[in-house]
């Protein structure tokens, strides 16, 4: 009889998982924007496929379309982008992170970035008139992260309600707060050590707001005022990066310690490029700039740390003998 290995490594379903999370979503924006949303969702995923096997064969590396991660670059730049975005946006982002962001590292455990994001802030620098083009018949022309922009924003109860049921102008599966939450319970029950990012980024995010709201506004404890900190914890890819991009498996730390400091470091990014930045969202150049600044962090904050309590085991080993 053969022996089992029981030392096998347990396949990952973490990519598997977020599709299942990007279809949820896909049903949310198809009612509220209609056909065009699943159009360009299918073209997408078709498009990142096609282009993660021609990659593959480029580099003579095994096609895996198993693993979802393809599906999961086509669905998330998809609906990140508006309903009304033309067909060729999404398959020029899924061209851009396929081909610069994944291939050329060999696999998706081997790339220091995140795919998607690197697609979307592609887009966001060529074409930022279509990747925030929001105005539609049925919600407006301004969405919440804009609106919030102005001096003195005023949020009525009808406001916070839409922004919760995703009655808003934004990314065609973005916008509904409500199925977001319902991801983030789910992140929970899948992938528990994946949801610590999402908590402390969330975190960072609600702390932030308060700061923000407080500078802005005099009355802080006015109804207004409170309605603005939840508003904006609705508002742009916030939620988004907290479910898909923190939680990211092969970029996040192991580490429980680790994965904390990850995730506030995305946030704090992610709140300072909200204030300096010019496009009206710049949640994907938050992730690609904690991705770009990582491993920093790890070779100047935690290996001096992990070399001195090597240090001291080794002295408290010499000590007994």
């Amino acid at each position: 009889m053969p022996k089992v290995n029981k030392h096998k490594k347990k396949k990952s379903t973490y990519y598997p998982d977020m599709c299942f999370g990007l279809c949820i979503l896909l049903i949310v924006s198809f009612f509220f924007h209609g056909i065009n949303v699943i159009v360009n969702f299918y073209v997408s995923v078709i498009s990142a496929i096609l282009f993660d096997y021609v990659g593959c064969k480029i580099i003579k590396h095994k096609f895996r379309v198993k693993n979802c991660h393809a599906v999961f670059i086509g669905g998330l730049i998809s609906l990140m982008l508006p309903a009304s975005a033309p067909l060729w946006l999404p398959v020029l982002g899924c061209a851009f992170a396929v081909f610069l962001v994944k291939t050329p590292f060999g696999s998706l455990n081997h790339a220091p970035f995140s795919s998607v994001a690197a697609g979307v802030a592609f887009l966001s620098i060529c074409r930022p008139d279509l990747v925030f083009d929001y105005a539609s018949a049925e919600f407006g022309t301004v969405s919440i992260a804009r609106s919030l922009s102005q001096s003195t924003p005023v949020v009525t109860a009808v406001d916070l309600i839409n922004a919760f049921i995703g009655s808003v102008p934004g990314g065609a599966g973005m916008t509904c707060a409500v199925a977001m939450i319902g991801l983030l319970f789910f992140v929970l029950l899948r992938h528990p050590k994946s949801f610590i990012n999402s908590f402390f980024f969330l975190l960072t995010c609600f702390v932030g707001a308060i700061v923000l709201t407080a500078a802005e506004t005099d009355k802080f404890f006015a109804l207004n005022s409170m309605r603005i900190i939840l508003v904006r914890m609705c508002s742009g890819y916030t939620l988004c990066m907290a479910v898909f991009f923190v939680t990211e498996e092969p970029l996040s730390p192991k580490k429980k310690g680790r994965r904390i400091f990850y995730s506030v470091m995305m946030g704090v990014v992610y709140i300072i490029l909200g204030l300096v930045s010019e496009f009206e969202d710049a949640g994907c150049f938050a992730v690609l700039l904690t991705n770009a600044f990582w491993p920093v962090a790890e070779k100047y904050i935690f290996a001096p740390v992990r070399s001195k309590k090597e240090v001291t085991a080794v002295e408290s080993a010499e000590s007994l003998t």
